[in-house]
Order: structure tokens, then C-alpha cells, then sequence
């Protein structure tokens, strides 16, 4: 019996596919992916959290607090030809930063938070936030 529940625990910790760095990071293969590139992280505080989740054609990264409150989002694409084209939205507003155009679209309503959109070296961002202002949000854009 001790064998038996020694084998499952070893399946167990073997299929979990988890790693530990500053902050902590935990990454799910949900599919094989057709990225060209490995997942890119934000420097952020190493109180914070970060779960990655592969999928075929992005990784989703989403950031946690130590008392795990969702922070922000950030999906990573093959950029593959795509524009982003804040002109037509009346609350958008676009930055360019060291060669790198951010496209920010506030939540109407809301003090804080949006979606901030760019394109650098190949690869689409998009990073989404309730909790994070726009400055914090492309500071830490830039950290990239």
C-alpha cells in the first residue's frame, strides 16, 4: 500500500509543470504551442506572483499579489503582420517610447485601470489591468 501511494505521489509531483524564481512563477502547457518565441516577463516585485499558461497560439501570463489579487494580464502573440490602430477609439491615447508605440485604451468610468496594447521585436503584447494606472502600467511595459 505504501508503494502503491509512493508511485501516485511521484506521477503527481513529475506531471506538474512548475518552476520557482523571483517572483514565483508557475507555468501550465495546456497545448503545443506554435510561438515563435519563450514567454517574455515584467520585472515586478518578488512579493508577486506569476502564472503562465501556454496555448497554441499565445502565452496568457496573468500577475498575482502575495495574497494572490489578480494584478494585471499580459498575452503574448507572434506579432504576424498585425497593426494596432488606436485612431478610431475616442478615449485612446498612443505613446511612443523608445521606438516602441503603446496604444492605451482607459476603462471608461474607472480611476484606474485599461488595456494597454504594443509591438516590439516580433511580438504583440497586450496587458489588461483594473488595479494599475496607465503610467504603471507602460512603466512597467518597459520593462520588457
Amino acid at each position: 500500500m505504501k508503494k502503491y501511494i509512493l508511485l501516485i505521489l511521484l506521477v503527481f509531483a513529475a506531471s506538474g509543470n512548475t518552476c520557482s524564481a523571483s517572483p514565483q512563477v508557475t507555468e501550465k502547457i495546456l497545448h503545443e504551442t506554435q510561438v515563435k518565441f519563450k514567454p517574455i516577463y515584467l520585472e515586478v516585485p518578488k512579493t508577486w506572483k506569476v502564472v503562465t499558461k501556454t496555448y497554441k497560439t499565445q502565452y496568457i501570463i496573468s500577475y498575482f499579489s502575495s495574497d494572490d489579487d489578480f494584478i494585471l494580464g499580459l498575452v503574448e502573440q507572434n506579432s504576424d503582420n498585425k497593426k494596432i490602430d488606436s485612431s478610431k477609439s475616442p478615449t485612446a491615447s498612443t505613446y511612443t517610447l523608445n521606438s516602441i508605440t503603446y496604444h492605451y485604451y482607459p476603462y471608461v468610468g474607472e480611476a484606474k485601470g485599461g488595456a494597454l496594447y504594443w509591438i516590439d521585436d516580433g511580438v504583440y503584447f497586450d496587458m489588461d489591468s483594473h488595479k494599475l494606472t496607465k503610467d504603471e502600467m507602460i512603466n512597467l511595459a518597459q520593462t520588457i
